[in-house]
């Protein structure tokens, strides 16, 4: 719910405070931040929004409510992938790093002190892109080159399980913390670990080079993107296989899950756009005109606005995607190619 602006009203020589309700047509649709932002996130509470910014090591901290930028936090070299612990209390930021600072690293934000309270290394995993923590917030799983890397939440430190691929791109965790889904760009599949044992249970091939991933609310979908593909590949987590393969013109690059479980928001690079997947069909529902070249998307635990990053012009776009029921809508899965 956004808070209340307080208006004036000058009536008969008297002042008195009325309380005015700003309306989204009286928010920014725009909101300028830092220099080449790369991920957006949003609060489990939906009341900021952090972006990271690669170039000048920074996370910029969005408040949604007036849509405006009210803190900087300073980080490590080249942040990438950012996720809240699931009481919003944490913050963790991948920073890739380079040759000159070293492999890489994760930045642990106190978000009530807006403040870094840890660094934690993850050699010999490489240049770190993406993190996830489980639902119960006691692992943050990092992938980027060479390893995957698990992180004790208690004790901040991380451990290294060799799980045979080099270029992860994204992760995601599933809904009951059993499994972790992993984007691997040069394999073209997507991975999936057990967090019981932190080993590989699956791998799904795919037609093209995976980029990002999001995970459906009732873990029952994973939804991928490749901009190499011009695709988006819908894997039931039932089995592992890809049940359909939506053919999204632009690029497609950043990918969102609906709260409510009934659409897939993905942002189209090349084209500019953000289009909207009907989960119970695979098809495109709806293609919005965005920022120029959108990246991450993220949306607001009402499903109500899309927060995009744009990378020329370095700034987020805010999209409003709908004000549909919030109550999860089992969906039906497609059968089983053979």
């Amino acid at each position: 719910m956004r808070s209340g602006v307080f208006g004036v009203l000058l009536t008969a020589g008297l002042v008195s405070s009325t309380p005015v309700v700003a309306s989204a047509a009286d928010l920014p649709t725009s909101i300028s931040v830092g220099d080449n932002p790369i991920s957006v996130a949003i609060s489990p509470n939906g009341a900021h929004a952090y972006v990271t910014n690669a170039a000048d090591r920074t996370v910029s901290v969005i408040d949604t409510a007036s849509r405006t930028v009210t803190g900087t936090i300073t980080v490590g070299t080249q942040p990438q992938g950012i996720a809240f612990s699931p009481d919003g209390r944490t913050a963790y930021v991948t920073n890739a790093g380079d040759y000159d600072t070293g492999p890489g690293s994760v930045s642990v934000i106190d978000t009530a002190t807006r403040a870094v309270v840890h660094t934690i290394a993850v050699a010999p995993l490489r240049l770190p892109q993406a993190v996830a923590v489980t639902p119960d917030g006691k692992r943050a799983y990092v992938v980027g080159y060479g390893y995957l890397s698990v992180i004790d939440t208690a004790t901040n430190t991380a451990r290294a399980v060799d799980i045979g691929r080099t270029s992860a791109t994204d992760v995601e965790v599933t809904p009951d913390g059993s499994r972790v889904y992993i984007a691997d760009f040069d394999s073209r599949s997507v991975v999936v670990v057990s967090t019981a044992t932190d080993s590989v249970i699956d791998t799904v091939p795919l037609g093209s080079a995976p980029n990002w991933l999001d995970i459906m609310p009732d873990g029952l979908r994973v939804y991928v993107t490749s901009l190499q593909g011009n695709k988006v590949y819908m894997i039931a987590t039932a089995g592992n296989y890809v049940g359909a393969a939506v053919d999204v013109p632009g690029a497609p690059f950043g990918v969102a899950a609906a709260p409510n479980g009934r659409k897939v928001h993905v942002t189209g690079h090349d084209a500019h756009t953000l289009t909207s997947i009907d989960v119970a069909t695979n098809t495109v529902a709806q293609t919005r005109r965005v920022g120029r070249h959108p990246i991450s998307v993220a949306i607001t635990p009402n499903g109500a606005d899309a927060y995009v990053i744009s990378r020329a012009g370095e700034y987020v776009s805010v999209v409003h995607i709908g004000t549909e029921a919030s109550l999860y809508r089992p969906v039906r899965m497609p059968p089983r190619r053979r």
